[in-house]
């Protein structure tokens, strides 16, 4: 019997080890962030107090390419998201061209999703699980007519993307 409560008691003390371990991993950095730079709807460039530069791609999200229709509404929009005082980026691995893919967090405002919210940006389901919310939030601005879905004719991103690909 007292085998089994000294059993128990490592067993506690197991997983209370294993559950800071796994909160320290879940903690997001934060950034000291000194100037963002908007590329498009979906895409910034952060430069770090330190010097340091870090671009990065929304992940869950693609929104319309700057000269594309509603392109500068959306990129605007993004820019005022991006205002607030703390900037977090989780990180989800990175893409062919080097950025960070994430999901971006201003003063606890998931600002991936607010683009969704606002009709700004499809959902992308490239290398990541996009969470329900993102697809709710984006069928209701799709079924209300928010944003650039006010046009019946809104053109994915991607299929701007090829249409404007240069041939070679």
């Amino acid at each position: 019997m007292l085998r089994k409560e000294r059993w128990k008691g490592c067993y506690i003390l197991i997983a209370i080890v294993l559950l800071f371990a796994i909160s320290a991993l879940a903690q997001v950095p934060k950034l000291e962030k000194k100037k963002v730079k908007v590329t498009d709807g979906d895409t910034i460039s952060i430069t770090e107090k330190d010097g340091t530069k870090t671009k990065v791609r929304f992940i869950g999200i693609d929104a319309p390419e700057k000269k594309q229709d509603f392109g500068r509404t959306c990129t605007d929009k993004l820019r005022k998201f991006l205002k607030g005082d703390v900037m977090e980026i989780e990180r989800h691995g990175t893409d062919r061209y080097g950025r960070i893919l994430g999901r971006v967090i201003v003063d606890d405002k998931d600002v991936n999703l607010e683009m969704l919210q606002i009709g700004c940006a499809w959902i992308y389901e490239f290398a990541w699980k996009v969470p329900k919310e993102y697809h709710e939030a984006f069928q209701t601005a799709r079924n209300n007519k928010i944003g650039l879905f006010k046009n019946e004719n809104a053109e994915h991103p991607s299929d701007y993307r090829k249409k404007r690909k240069k041939p070679g």
